[in-house]
């Protein structure tokens, strides 16, 4: 061979089988190559395509009926689920910078917050307090602004 896998007579082969409605697998092997090769070099010298030989299960199903749509159904009683309190608004933005340190209430039972309560303390430029800082920045970036 010169190189090519695919000369110009193997070309041939391929068509007349092709053409003759044998399987990938069945030219595969008289060329002794793989059935994905076949049909990649089929579809590249522009033999005619192929239908599925699967058949698929959605296809053999004979149509469905249009659905029915669902209508809501609206009642007077009271709910069974009880209402949970609307959780109150974030503080509103001031000009004056203070720490944002989310702080839990005093009474630690309640699972759901109603309201937001923060560390409130005054800052010069950053979101938190030195305290608050030191815990929520890691060690490698306090390592980093100390050495800047």
């Amino acid at each position: 061979m010169n190189g090519r896998y695919w000369t110009a007579e193997r070309d041939r082969v391929l068509s007349a089988q092709w053409n003759a409605g044998k399987s990938a697998s069945e030219i595969g092997k008289v060329l002794n190559c793989s059935r994905n090769s076949v049909i990649s070099r089929a579809r590249r010298i522009g033999l005619a395509g192929r239908p599925s030989p699967i058949v698929r299960r959605d296809a053999a199903k004979e149509p469905q009926p249009a659905l029915i749509p669902r209508v809501a159904i609206v009642s007077d009683a009271p709910s069974a689920v009880p209402s949970l309190p609307a959780p109150s608004p974030a503080p509103p933005i001031t000009s004056v910078r203070t720490c944002a340190y989310p702080m839990w209430p005093a009474d630690k039972s309640r699972k759901i917050r109603t309201s937001w309560e923060f560390c409130g303390a005054p800052v010069a430029s950053v979101s938190y307090c030195e305290t608050h800082a030191d815990i929520c920045t890691p060690n490698w970036r306090r390592a980093v602004q100390s050495a800047a």
